[in-house]
């Protein structure tokens, strides 16, 4: 089955909200949005790179849950989230996370948390 992950591209410039959609195969399954924040989490594969995406979640972030209801994922990830530093920098993962899920159509906001806290201050 075929899924989007969201990475950041050279070409997103100075604009901090700007990710683009890269295909996946992965296994199918009923946990599509688990799944979907799993590659997200693999970060970018060597083609990827070569095309010039990246990913601003730092290497060490693991899913904690997820939880979908009324429309509304809850995301948890692990407390190394909370290491990223810098405005654009915390924009760009949260618009990695948020279109990632929000590609299917039984989610339309996302909220995010490390550890259980809400994250991803600037």
């Amino acid at each position: 089955m075929e899924i989007n992950v969201f990475f950041a591209k050279e070409e997103s410039g100075q604009d901090c909200q700007k990710v683009f959609a890269v295909k996946r195969t992965i296994k199918p399954t009923l946990a599509v949005g688990r799944a979907s924040i799993l590659e997200l989490l693999k970060g970018v594969n060597q083609q990827e790179l070569n095309q010039k995406y990246q990913s601003e979640i730092p290497n060490k972030v693991k899913l904690n849950s997820i939880k979908i209801e009324n429309e509304e994922a809850f995301v948890d990830f692990s407390k190394e989230l909370n290491s990223a530093a810098g405005s654009c920098r915390v924009q760009i993962i949260e618009a990695q996370i948020t279109e990632t899920l929000k590609q299917f159509p039984t989610i339309k906001k996302v909220t995010i948390t490390a550890d259980g806290q809400i994250t991803l201050q600037p």
